[in-house]
């Protein structure tokens, strides 16, 4: 049952309690005092009597201000004993009935010091419970509700049904403060294992494995019932290998083999260039690597990081690169307790759990970093994209739109193209109203954009002379298309605005294809290899060295992740894995060869993107 409506379902019970006198007969007091139906029937009831009998016709009437003063009256007239107990109980259930919940649970307690052997203490037990309950006191509503449980052993079996319901409702919807409180509350009854059962997951959940030994091992010290004993001797074996973790040995979770082992290998590459096995210097830190291959496959992964920290009791895990598989990994580094340091750009990955880092660059970073530069620095104000109709164009060309409109420019132009087509003349000739219809403001645009000499020698524009509309144009695209995309915006005469791209624009292939058309284009960078830091400089000369060729912005990825995890493990004192994770969070910094590596509160990576642009045929440093 819901917590909320258990709660809202128990208030209305205290709301909708009958206002019908509910007489019972003292057994054992008959001798010695006139039952409540006798007082109020005799032909001289007392003060006490005729107050009570007018606040119960006052309660029947809805008058329940005024029934409350006339019980209160009544109990200053020191009435007849067998009456006195009926009429505090109805004094505290108008209380409550009036939302006066303190002040009823005032009554009722003392109620209960005085009248424990009463008929009516059932109901007042239950009332009180109700009272903290509309309070929102679901420790104080579990101690009476407990109490009412032990009241009931002579009772109907479905009433003591009903009220253990009510605690299990209490229990699973109580937090780990509210739980705490209650486990002295509960000492010496049957829920007190339940409850420590119920604290174990809780922070078990939340990382706190530590803490969810201790509720463990309470469970088992709570109880004689061998159920139970049972039970948490299997929580104590299930933490035994969630608890110890191998601070030297580290998990890598890659694709190395199958479509995307390419980039899996790369990634390696740079993880063991971080562990200086390329500079003839042994393993720093001593650290070893346990490597699983994911095959960039879902359905491997479980399996992958059970082995990783049960068999192998790494202390972190590096990967996995494709996004469904870094989901599935995210799903079970929360569930086993690890962390996980993902390199992917799969949106929301860090919301998975608290266990979940990334350190890769996304889009939204890099589209904000981009449209950020543009627009403080070059002065963008209106825009135009040019996106394939994918679900990564689609994406980045949202991105960018909210971006641009963010920072009070505007996009202008959309056009969308097939992400198998090669000729771009029809979206490029729409974009820039090449042979269209022509509007008098554009015109006057373009006459601005002009110098003397050519609008003299223009008196009136043709119909193939393009209308540039915009300041800058968008092309979230793989470099490949664009070096047939950017040479048909100059065959088109599509010149002077500022073209903008994405990462994967980011290869020595497009600058060699079309480096001539792209001069003074921007984009944005998560690694470059020409970056003036003497880190990058080893890194890139020591990569080339190995393996013939530039590290890519994978390898650097690697580099960093594995660098910040062997400063941690080396200087800081780090046993666990939640420690781990709370050194993650709390490092100011790792001087990586991509840049700073900090990771802000939900683990993202607290750095936005290197802006490169082409000067030259060549790429540098905005």
């Amino acid at each position: 049952m819901i917590l909320t409506g258990f709660l809202n379902k128990r208030a209305a019970l205290v709301l909708k309690m009958g206002v019908a006198l509910l007489l019972f007969g003292c057994s054992g007091e008959a001798g010695r005092f006139l039952t409540p139906e006798r007082i109020l029937q005799s032909e001289r009831p007392t003060k006490g009597a005729q107050l009570f009998q007018e606040a119960l016709s006052k309660a029947r009437s809805g008058s329940y201000a005024e029934a409350i003063k006339l019980l209160r009256e009544a109990l200053l007239t020191s009435p007849d004993p067998a009456i006195l107990p009926d009429i505090k109980y109805h004094l505290g259930r108008l209380l409550a009935r009036t939302g006066a919940y303190r002040n009823s649970i005032k009554v009722l307690e003392d109620w209960d010091e005085k009248f424990a052997g009463h008929p009516l203490r059932g109901q007042v037990l239950n009332l009180i419970a109700s009272n903290y309950l509309a309070l929102g006191d679901l420790p104080q509503a579990f101690q009476w509700l407990v109490k009412l449980r032990d009241h009931q052993e002579t009772a109907a079996p479905h009433q003591v049904e009903d009220t253990e319901e009510k605690i299990e409702s209490i229990i699973n919807g109580m937090g780990t403060k509210e739980l705490e409180q209650t486990v002295n509350i509960a000492s010496g009854t049957d829920y007190a294992p339940v409850i420590h059962y119920r604290l174990y997951h809780l922070y078990k959940e939340g990382g706190d494995l530590v803490k969810a030994r201790e509720m463990a091992m309470a469970l088992v010290r709570s109880t004689d019932d061998q159920y139970w004993v049972s039970v948490g001797r299997g929580l104590l074996e299930e933490l035994s290998w969630l608890l110890f973790a191998d601070k030297n040995k580290i998990g890598c979770l890659l694709p190395l083999s199958g479509p995307f082992a390419i980039y899996g290998q790369e990634v390696l590459r740079g993880i063991e260039m971080g562990l200086g096995l390329y500079q003839n210097q042994g393993p720093a830190a001593s650290l070893e690597l346990v490597l699983e291959d994911t095959e960039a496959k879902e359905e491997t992964v479980e399996g992958a990081m059970r082995r990783l920290v049960q068999e192998e009791k790494v202390i972190a895990i590096i990967g996995p690169l494709r996004g469904v598989v870094a989901e599935a990994a995210a799903r079970e580094a929360e569930a086993q307790g690890v962390p996980l340091i993902v390199i992917s750009q799969r949106p929301g990955i860090t919301k998975m759990g608290r266990m979940v880092f990334r350190n890769f660059l996304t889009p939204d970073a890099e589209v904000g970093g981009l449209v950020k530069l543009a627009v403080e620095e070059l002065g963008v104000k209106r825009g135009a994209i040019l996106y394939p109709d994918t679900g990564y164009g689609q994406t980045l060309a949202g991105l960018f739109e909210a971006e641009l409109t963010k920072m009070g420019g505007k996009v202008v132009v959309k056009e969308s193209y097939d992400p198998k087509q090669t000729d771009f003349a029809e979206q490029i000739k729409k974009m820039a109203l090449i042979g269209g219809p022509r509007e008098k403001g554009l015109l006057e645009q373009l006459s601005l954009t002009r110098s003397p000499e050519e609008e003299e020698a223009r008196v009136m524009p043709s119909k193939t002379d393009p209308i540039i509309d915009f300041d800058a144009i968008f092309i979230p695209d793989h470099y490949e298309r664009i070096a047939m995309i950017v040479p048909q915006l100059i065959y088109h005469e599509v010149r002077g605005p500022i073209i903008l791209g994405t990462s994967t624009w980011q290869s020595e292939k497009l600058l060699d294809l079309a480096g001539e058309y792209l001069e003074g284009a921007l984009i944005p960078s998560g690694f470059f290899p020409g970056a003036n830091r003497q880190s990058t400089k080893d890194f890139v000369e020591g990569y080339k060295e190995a393996f013939g060729a530039l590290p890519s912005v994978l390898a650097a990825c690697g580099c960093d992740t594995i660098g910040i995890l062997k400063e941690i493990l080396s200087k800081d004192a780090v046993e666990t894995r939640k420690e781990l994770q709370q050194a993650l969070l709390n490092h100011p910094g790792f001087d990586g060869v991509s840049g700073l590596v900090k990771f802000d509160g939900s683990g993202e990576l607290a750095r936005g993107p290197l802006l490169l642009t082409v000067s030259r045929g060549r790429f540098v440093p905005f």
